[in-house]
C-alpha cells in the first residue's frame, strides 16, 4: 500500500476511534460526567436557574413570559451541551497517546538518519509517515474539542445577556422593546440548532 494511502487510512481510523468513544452513550447525565465536564456545564445550569427565578417572580409580566420561553430553549441547549461535553471528555481521554506518538516519531527520525540500507530507510519512512498521520488525527480531535468549547462559550454569553436584560427589568411595554427580546429568544433557538448540528458533525447521539 502506498505510504500516502496508508497515512490517510490511519487518520481515518484514529479519528473514527476517538469519535466512537463519544457514541457509546447517546445521552448522558451529570452523574456520568467528570469534574471538568461538570465545571464546563455549571455556568449554563446556573443561568438556566436564574431565568426560572425571573419567570416565577415576575408572573404576568412581559419579562416573565420571555424568561419562561427562554427556559425552554435553555433546557434544549443544556441537553445538547451535556452530550457535547461528554464527547469532549472522551476525546481528551483519547489524546493521552499523543505524547507517546510524538516521542516515537522523534526516535524513528533519529533511526532514519542512522539507517545504513535502503530497505531500512524505506521501512522507517513508512513508520514515520504512520506516526505523522496519528499525530494529525490527534490535531483533528483537538480541533473538535476547541469547537465544543466555542459553542459552550457562545451559549453562556447569549444566556447571560438575556438574563441580565430581563433581571434589570429593561422590558418596557413598547413594541420595539418586546421585539428586541423576541429576537434574543430567536437567537437562543438558533443557538440550540447549532448545538444539534454540532452533535451531527461529531457523530454523537446516533445509534
Amino acid at each position: 500500500m502506498p505510504v500516502l494511502a496508508l497515512g490517510a487510512l490511519i487518520v481515518f481510523v484514529l479519528v473514527a476511534v476517538l469519535v466512537a468513544w463519544a457514541r457509546r452513550s447517546p445521552r448522558t447525565s451529570t452523574e456520568t460526567l467528570g469534574a471538568e465536564a461538570r465545571w464546563l456545564l455549571r455556568p449554563l445550569r446556573e443561568l438556566r436557574q436564574q431565568l426560572v427565578t425571573i419567570a416565577e417572580k415576575g408572573r404576568g409580566t412581559t419579562a416573565a413570559a420571555i424568561a419562561q420561553e427562554a427556559v425552554g430553549e435553555a433546557d434544549h441547549i443544556l441537553e445538547s451541551a451535556e452530550v457535547l461535553v461528554k464527547t469532549r471528555e472522551q476525546l481528551k481521554q483519547g489524546l493521552k497517546g499523543q505524547g507517546e506518538a510524538e516521542t516515537s516519531l522523534g526516535r524513528l527520525q533519529r533511526d532514519r538518519e542512522a539507517a545504513q540500507t535502503d530497505a531500512e530507510r524505506t521501512s522507517l519512512d513508512q513508520a514515520i509517515e504512520a506516526r505523522h498521520s496519528e499525530i494529525s488525527a490527534y490535531a483533528t480531535a483537538k480541533g473538535r474539542i476547541a469547537e465544543i468549547d466555542g459553542r459552550l462559550r457562545q451559549a453562556e454569553a447569549t444566556l447571560s445577556e438575556l438574563k441580565a436584560r430581563l433581571a434589570t427589568g429593561m422590558v418596557s411595554r413598547s413594541d420595539a422593546s418586546e421585539q428586541e427580546f423576541t429576537d434574543m429568544v430567536a437567537r437562543l433557538k438558533s443557538l440550540g440548532q447549532s448545538f444539534d448540528e454540532a452533535e451531527e458533525t461529531l457523530g454523537v447521539g446516533q445509534s
